[in-house]
């Protein structure tokens, strides 16, 4: 009588859940890579695509700047009417083209469509590297933003909702343009004053500020180089673009502060991060 019972029960269970109201979505894009595109309203967004299912952040480019963020310590965006996350379900495969058109295809079109109401977005960021190995020179060439989105409430037209306390995404790469500068390029100092130099490359320079004396006429012992630790005081380095190349001799780089108006003009400026004696 009690199997009888429980049979009842688990036949009752499945009937009153298959009633055509309650529905799951996987919204699986985690090993999918997400792209970007400027929609017709010129707002910037980032997507994925899976056949014809897609996802969409809608949320400021600035969320993705090239700076790590530190463990534990995810760029939180708040989900909102502003910070829009959308799941659609195509008629037909889904591309790109179909997707970023300022004139959106006839085919395909969505046929459902899911909106998240509430939670938050999580990116970590880390620091894409290269290593030339002939010059040992290792440059960054993008970051890698990792984005997962965390008690998501999804809700359908239909008023179907869906929650999820974890979302994994794919990750969205961003690039940059790594230095050019090469070993070769002459290192060349300020007149007289060897803590000051400069080493100049077309239109990108590097230069080292600092007041420790580490250029001396003397040999230094087998495995005991001289060392300065920048820390934006006493030692500072940075690089540097200007818009044309920079004719040498380059004067502008020997007056403190370097003029607001040089010729040709500064366009990006990157300052070294401070290091620690527990690096040297």
């Amino acid at each position: 009588m009690k199997r009888l019972l429980g049979i009842f029960i688990l036949s009752f269970c499945i009937n009153s859940c298959d009633d055509g109201e309650f529905e799951i979505q996987s919204f699986d894009f985690s090993s999918i890579p997400a792209n970007s595109c400027n929609g017709a309203n010129a707002s910037f967004f980032i997507y994925y695509t899976n056949d014809r299912e897609a996802l969409f952040l809608e949320i400021p480019a600035s969320n993705f700047p090239p700076l790590v963020t530190a463990t534990n310590n995810p760029r939180i965006v708040a989900i909102s009417s502003t910070n829009k996350v959308t799941y659609r379900v195509y008629n037909g495969a889904v591309t790109s083209a179909s997707i970023c058109s300022t004139i959106p295809p006839a085919s395909p079109v969505p046929v459902e469509e899911w909106i998240a109401t509430s939670g938050v977005i999580e990116i970590i960021t880390s620091v894409n590297r290269q290593t030339n190995e002939t010059t040992g020179q290792s440059f960054i060439t993008g970051y890698t933003h990792t984005i997962k989105l965390v008690n998501a409430l999804f809700v359908k037209g239909d008023g179907n909702q869906q929650l999820f306390e974890e979302l994994f995404l794919g990750d969205y790469v961003t690039s940059v343009d790594p230095p050019t500068i090469s070993p070769s390029s002459p290192i060349l100092k300020c007149d007289n004053n060897l803590n000051y130099i400069f080493q100049n490359s077309g239109k990108e320079v590097i230069t080292l500020n600092t007041i420790v004396n580490l250029f001396v006429n003397e040999t230094t012992a087998a495995g005991q180089p001289r060392t300065a630790v920048i820390d934006g005081v006493n030692t500072k380095m940075a690089y540097k673009v200007y818009a044309a190349n920079v004719p040498l001799p380059a004067t502008f780089f020997c007056v403190f502060p370097e003029p607001a108006n040089t010729v040709p003009p500064l366009l990006k400026t990157w300052i070294a991060l401070n290091g620690s004696t527990a690096n040297q």
